[in-house]
């Protein structure tokens, strides 16, 4: 009878050992997931983060970071308006150039900078932010201002797209906010020539209108007709002569006549419409070209040259003027 009861005894102690067994098992999961800082059912999305959770009191506790991407801090991102600012402190390091980088160009910015106006205007007539760099005092008692520079403003960038050349093509701001080319020839034909441009989307530079006087002397027109004459007389030289003139005249006097501007004594005045691709010229009036050049520029033609104009009243007046200083230098006056 004692050997059924061992066997009893031997069961009950095995089962105690399965749930003390089971009781372990189950206190242990809980305390991991509790760790962990999620249910049972999150385990696996938290065992797959790739962060994990930390004391952040302890900084000593901390693992080591790899593999994060660093917070950006690109100082050099700067505005248009942090550029200008830099510029306006003597530092052009952010102005940039269309075609290749210009040292030269820089360094000239860098030297003149506190000497200059500077100047908003808008590029294009259609809302283009433009910045001018243009001469403080000005020729003709500050009315016409040379431009040395000119950058456009643009997509947080400041570009240079035309830089004084240092020729006798002058570039200045009218009084109306456009941009005008100006330039002359002078001799016994004189040619002044003003332009009118813009600069497009791309920052190419575009003429719209061109405004042209031409101015012969009396006398030369004398030596004009000889010329003519001693060609005319050749048969080689009066072909070159039609070929460079593009005319098929049958006489001087018909050449003469063709091209009152290259050879009669007097004031010639043209117009060149330049937006399409072909320009369209066009004979002008004396007043016609006074009022296009006062709606070009938003100045007379007399404030920007208060000397005269070369006209025939005052060819006439310069030319009597001239005859009276050398009458007074003959008489030591």
């Amino acid at each position: 009878m004692r050997r059924p009861l061992h066997n009893q005894a031997l069961l009950v102690a095995a089962g105690v050992g399965i749930i003390m067994f089971l009781y372990f098992l189950i206190t242990e999961t809980v305390s991991q997931t509790e760790y962990s800082g999620g249910n049972v059912s999150d385990v696996d999305s938290v065992s797959n983060s790739t962060y994990n959770t930390v004391d952040a009191s302890n900084a000593s506790s901390l693992p080591a970071v790899s593999n994060v991407p660093d917070t950006p801090t690109d100082h050099s991102i700067l505005t248009t308006d942090d550029i200008i600012e830099q510029m306006k402190q003597g530092d052009f390091s952010s102005v940039e150039f269309r075609k290749s980088e210009r040292e030269d160009l820089r360094k000239r910015m860098e030297s003149i900078y506190e000497s200059v106006e500077w100047v908003e205007c808008d590029l294009n007539k259609n809302g283009l932010k433009g910045l001018v760099l243009q001469e403080d005092s000005g020729s003709y008692d500050g009315r016409i201002k040379e431009i040395e520079f000119i950058f456009a403003l643009s997509n947080d960038k400041v570009i240079c797209v035309q830089a004084n050349s240092g020729t006798r093509i002058n570039n200045f701001l009218s009084r109306n906010g456009n941009l005008v080319e100006s330039y002359g020839s002078y001799g016994t034909t004189s040619v002044d020539t003003y332009k009118h441009y813009i600069f497009d989307d791309e920052l190419n530079l575009k003429w719209l209108y061109t405004l042209e006087i031409t101015s012969i002397a009396d006398w030369y027109e004398e030596q004009m007709r000889e010329y003519l004459e001693e060609v005319w007389d050749d048969e080689v030289q009066r072909e070159r002569l039609l070929r460079e003139w593009g005319s098929d005249a049958k006489s001087l006097d018909e050449l003469i006549e063709s091209y009152p501007e290259r050879t009669t004594t007097g004031e010639y005045y043209k117009g060149y419409n330049r937006t399409g691709e072909d320009g369209v010229e066009e004979t002008l009036t004396k007043q016609q070209f006074l009022d296009a050049f006062e709606e070009m520029t938003g100045l007379s033609f007399y404030e920007v040259n208060p000397e005269g104009i070369y006209m025939k009243d005052d060819l006439e007046s310069s030319r009597g003027q001239s005859d009276r200083e050398a009458e007074e230098m003959e008489n030591g006056q």
